[in-house]
């Protein structure tokens, strides 16, 4: 047998554990990159966990977890490191959720299966497992398609993700507006082209494009923002091509815990995100422009004794004075701020302890074909006054 025949028969325990080679290879750079995120760096963003771990395990654990990473790279998924990545991952995801975000829940899903492989050891399961992760990377993008077929995505992130091709081809708003509604279908579509054996190539095609384009816009060559998904938008590519490439097949649904797992969890409850009535981490909400939006407008008196990190993100547009609290999360953590109500009440309670006499202005997700979000105005007075209420 040649070496191109041996290549392309890899049986699924290989395929398993090259994709989990990319998998630690990609969540290793995100962790480099946000690393105040990870509790290697400092921070001003307070943790909002549901466990009331201190804050000195975070760096141990985070250390363990790269660790664990490296290992992973080097040889492989193992049973050691797979349960000291999950238990590693899972305590680190508790004790801050702002770590928990599409990518690494979606990074989570295949080191959890991987590992129950492992421990099964049985070769029709090894074949499930990469039928699984095929259909995690199909929805994801399905999804991530279906949330960005909203007004705001269409009016303001869309174009401002095709800015420098307006600029470089000196095209008209209109048409960047048309290219901004073909992105999410475009983009769910290519995720069902993912379910067909047929079509499989040609999905893989346009999406290796689609990573390439957010990669040099989001990139140092154009934006340079967003640093923490450059490595997964390397690690999807990887992905695509080790899965779908060489052995096209359709995929399938069986009649198994796991499948109602599967159908649950990635088919389901992603649709009640449309309602926002489930958590837009997990349904892959991603670059949708639908998020809750907070905004602090210092007094003068608050910005002079302000500490030099909030001073630094203070924003001056229009003659006002006013701090965006995703800007402030990137700046700080390089990641937006967790997007859940209780979530932005505790930054926002954290921002009003340090600018006491501010006013503040929380902004919901509009409705999907709306540019008008539900506005809440209150002032950090108010805000703190509620926390000195609490029992």
């Amino acid at each position: 047998m040649n070496k191109v025949e041996s290549t392309k028969n890899r049986t699924p325990s290989e395929t398993l554990q090259l994709g989990s080679r990319i998998v630690a290879t990609g969540l290793l750079g995100s962790v480099l990159l946000s690393l105040p995120l990870w509790g290697l760096g400092i921070r001003h963003l307070p943790q909002v966990g549901l466990l009331p771990i201190p804050g000195a395990v975070d760096p141990i654990l985070s250390g363990i977890l790269i660790l664990a990473l490296l290992a992973t790279i080097v040889g492989g998924l193992r049973r050691p490191w797979s349960l000291v990545i999950l238990y590693s991952l899972t305590t680190l995801f508790l004790t801050d959720l702002a770590r928990f975000r599409s990518f690494t829940f979606l990074y989570f899903c295949i080191f959890f299966t991987h590992t129950v492989a492992i421990l099964r050891d049985e070769v029709p399961y090894y074949e499930t497992v990469v039928r699984y992760w095929k259909w995690f990377i199909a929805m994801l993008y399905f999804w991530s398609g279906v949330h960005k077929l909203n007004a705001t995505f269409l009016v303001r992130v869309g174009p401002f993700l095709l800015e420098s091709i307006q600029q470089k081809l000196s095209l008209s708003t209109e048409f960047i507006i048309l290219c901004s509604a073909l992105i999410p279908l475009a983009e769910l579509l290519l995720g069902v082209l993912l379910w067909f054996a047929r079509t499989q190539k040609l999905a893989v095609l346009g999406l290796l494009g689609m990573h390439t384009f957010i990669l040099l816009t989001l990139g140092p060559l154009d934006k340079n923002i967003s640093q923490i998904v450059w490595p997964w938008n390397i690690t999807m590519c990887g992905l695509l091509c080790v899965l779908f490439l060489r052995t096209p097949k359709t995929l399938t649904i069986n009649r198994t815990p796991g499948d109602a797992m599967l159908l649950i969890v990635f088919f389901l409850l992603p649709a009640f995100h449309v309602f926002d009535r489930w958590n837009g981490e997990l349904s892959f909400n991603m670059f949708s422009g639908r998020v809750p939006e907070v905004y602090i407008y210092p007094e003068k008196g608050d910005q002079e004794a302000a500490p030099k990190h909030l001073r630094h993100v203070i924003k001056h547009e229009g003659g006002i004075d006013f701090i965006d609290l995703n800007a402030y999360a990137l700046d700080d953590i390089k990641v937006l701020a967790f997007e859940e109500p209780f979530a932005l009440r505790i930054y926002t309670e954290s921002l009003c302890k340090q600018l006491p006499e501010s006013k503040v202005i929380i902004k919901q997700p509009p409705p999907l074909f709306s540019l008008e979000p539900e506005t809440l105005q209150t002032s950090c007075p108010v805000v703190l006054s509620t926390i000195n209420s609490t029992p």
